[in-house]
């Protein structure tokens, strides 16, 4: 899994990675906030 994680962003941009990577970062912070309220 991991092999084809790598392989798929070594396919895209690295901004564009990036970014999505800290969408699912700042949405598991609000799920975890939601959860807490």
């Amino acid at each position: 899994m991991d092999s084809f994680w790598l392989c798929f962003v070594g396919e895209k941009n690295d901004y564009y990675t990036l970014f999505i990577v800290l969408l699912f970062f700042e949405f598991s912070i609000t799920i975890h906030n939601t959860n807490l309220a």
